[in-house]
């Protein structure tokens, strides 16, 4: 008995924010007629996927919670920096999700579902496919630093795009044949440039370029005519301030994602890479739902024709045998 068609599976990536853009990937495949199987999810991924299979496939019905939840919650906790209280856990999205979704056994959703988590001890990758799905999912979006560990399945476990940002593989064991990966990672080349932007636009920097700034900085290099010059090498300092120790911490965990994204990717079997343009987005920045959702959208658009070359070819060598 042949089969409907070549069997569909999508690795959607963690990225914060930037993972709206999945719901707009998944939009345009629904609509396309682009059957999705299986779906395997990290983090922001995770529950973007676990959501779209809870729904029966349904994007747009993703996309109206996304538009209900308060993402503010979101954003204060990730503007947390090493506090030496405990971190919260996820509670408010997933308290969100409860209302609206029933905490089904991830082997009992519409689409099969493989949610990715990291051990915080073993650094292993643990893959949930069955069991609670809110468990699994709040194991998967416990970004260090920011929530609290999850302990499930007797281990301590946190964000799984630590360990696989894009877990291409995993939704290949799942037994896809056309693997499509959606990266959401951050871009760091524009970083610098932000920054840079960012401190321009500071409220000090303001000031010290007013008319009233420049009347203090010419009073106090007046005072300091009299003193005794003292001879010291030349250091190369930069015309702008340092960027904070939380600044730091949050590039370097960018730069890390940033890496392992590509050596999962450049290792690991896909067909097909869509890259929605969000990197230069924050991880935060959930605002920006509409906007990010749209750029899915438009990569997905974008990549169709590759999409539709892959399973006609692959569905022909299967009816005959014989490569396209």
């Amino acid at each position: 008995m042949r089969r409907a068609h070549w069997k569909i599976g999508i690795a959607l990536g963690a990225g914060s924010a930037r993972g709206l853009a999945h719901i707009g990937v998944l939009k345009v495949l629904e609509m396309e007629g682009i059957p999705v199987d299986y779906i395997a999810g990290s983090s922001i991924g995770a529950v973007i996927g676990a959501c779209y299979a809870c729904r029966g496939g349904r994007a747009s019905d993703v996309e109206e919670m996304v538009h209900q939840f308060d993402w503010r919650y979101m954003v204060r906790f990730m503007s947390l920096y090493l506090p030496r209280i405990k971190t919260p856990e996820p509670e408010g999205i997933l308290s969100f999700l409860r209302e609206r979704l029933k905490d089904k056994g991830i082997e009992n959703l519409s689409i099969p579902v493989s949610i990715v988590a990291t051990d915080l001890f073993s650094g292993d990758r643990v893959v949930f496919k069955k069991g609670s799905m809110f468990k699994a999912l709040s194991a998967s979006i416990a970004i260090p630093g920011m929530f609290s560990p999850v302990y499930y399945a007797g281990r301590f476990l946190i964000d799984g795009g630590v360990i696989d940002p894009v877990p291409v593989d995993v939704v290949k064991n799942m037994g896809a044949e056309v693997v499509i990966g959606v990266d959401v990672s951050p871009s760091l080349s524009l970083k610098y440039e932000s920054y840079v932007k960012g401190v321009s636009h500071s409220f000090w920097r303001r000031i010290l370029s007013s008319s009233w700034g420049k009347v203090i900085a010419g009073f106090l290099e007046r005072r300091n005519d009299g003193d005794d010059e003292i001879d010291t090498e030349e250091i190369d300092t930069p015309d702008i301030p340092f960027p904070s120790p939380r600044m730091v911490l949050l590039q370097a965990i960018d730069i890390m994602f940033r890496r392992i994204t590509e050596d999962v990717l450049g290792r690991s079997y896909v067909d097909i890479v869509i890259r929605p343009k969000v990197g230069g987005i924050p991880s935060s920045s959930f605002s920006r739902a509409r906007e990010i959702i749209r750029l899915g959208e438009e990569a997905a658009i974008s990549s169709l024709s590759d999409i539709k070359s892959i399973v006609r070819k692959r569905w022909y060598h299967y009816v005959t045998g014989k490569k396209f």
